[in-house]
């Protein structure tokens, strides 16, 4: 009785008549049968396989309900030209095998990405594209799909602060309209992220995702792999991760002294005009606004602390924002108080 042909992992392999050999695999190999001959075609051979140091063309595959394949296999024929072989061992089903593990897991990997994009989009950019050359996450998407709902949920509330200042009446729900300045950076820093995404179609993270990334990637390496780290990261690595940081934060650094913004426009190209003129109109927009309405309330005997505040507060910051204006004007930096609270934030993008 003529011993089965070795066959490797879990596949199951028969002789067959005339040296054919049949080849039962649970996953299918990618192998091609042969294509015969037609009115239209010439025959093309089958995918060639050196089996125990034999070559054999796949004459047949046939798929099964389950994702099983048999294969059946004929000695080569020499009339073919033989251009590419597939190896049969156990080194090449090992290979095999873990090359189907990791397309198994890119695929599970993914799903869990687009399900969780709202969340994962809020990663550093570089997060996000690493994520989509691994295991072909969406990068792009994530960031749309984290922003947009953040950009209507900020910018409603914008307009449900104001709509109440001016005695609308609870129209909106009142966690709405109690924290103007949590709705104004919602919608503005989504807003830019959904620009980033789609002008330039790049991914962009949040600052408050960017802030738990790194403090998780912190908490998560040892004190001697962070020495390593230290010591060994590539100037390429430092510097996505620094440009990031300055992408996520370039429309608040015009609020930094000068000498920061000539430092940042000499290291990353920033824009100090640019910056500079759209925080100057934004904040005397909004500090201007907050200004009337205050006096208002305090005219109409209805003024809270928010009013007492905001009467000081946004006189000064109107003032400054003229002030800074003529100083852009003059091709100069102007930076603000605000920038007090930047700073910190911006710390790395600083260090000389």
């Amino acid at each position: 009785m003529t011993a089965p042909p070795r066959s490797f992992g879990t596949d199951r392999a028969e002789a067959g008549p005339a040296g054919a050999r049949l080849l039962h695999c649970a996953v299918s190999k990618g192998w091609l049968a042969r294509k015969p001959k037609t009115l239209t075609s010439a025959e093309h051979p089958g995918t060639a396989v050196r089996w125990d140091d034999e070559i054999f063309e796949v004459v047949e595959a046939s798929p099964a309900a389950d994702g099983a394949v048999r294969y059946r296999l004929e000695p080569w024929e020499p009339r073919h030209a033989i251009r590419v072989v597939s190896n049969y061992d156990a080194a090449s089903e090992h290979n095999r095998e873990a090359e189907q593990n990791r397309r198994r897991d890119s695929i599970y990997k993914r799903r869990l990405s687009i399900l969780f994009a709202p969340l994962l989009g809020h990663l550093p950019g570089e997060v996000q594209n690493r994520m989509e050359s691994e295991f072909g996450a969406p990068a792009r998407f994530m960031t749309i799909a984290s922003a947009l709902p953040l950009f209507f949920l900020g910018a409603l509330g914008v307009i449900a602060s104001r709509i109440a200042a001016f005695g609308g009446g609870d129209i909106f729900p009142s966690w709405l309209t109690d924290h103007p300045f949590i709705s104004i950076y919602l919608a503005g820093e989504s807003g830019f992220r959904l620009a980033t995404a789609f002008i330039q179609g790049e991914p962009m993270g949040s600052l408050p995702g960017m802030l738990i990334y790194e403090a998780w990637r912190a908490l998560r390496a040892r004190p001697s792999r962070r020495v390593v780290r230290a010591n060994e990261a590539s100037p390429a690595e430092t510097s996505l991760e620094s440009d990031e940081l300055f992408k996520i934060l370039e429309p608040l650094l015009a609020l930094l002294p000068s000498d920061d913004q000539l430092f940042l426009e000499s290291r990353f190209g920033f824009s100090f005009r640019r910056w500079g003129r759209f925080s100057a109109i934004a904040l005397f927009v909004i500090a201007g606004l907050n200004l009337l309405i205050a006096l208002g309330q305090l005219a109409q005997d209805l003024e809270s602390f928010w009013d007492f505040f905001w009467i000081p507060a946004g006189a000064y910051l109107v003032l400054e924002q003229f002030l800074r204006w003529r100083r852009l004007a003059s091709n100069r930096p102007a930076g603000s108080v605000l920038g007090f609270f930047v700073r910190p934030i911006a710390r790395r993008l600083l260090s000389r």
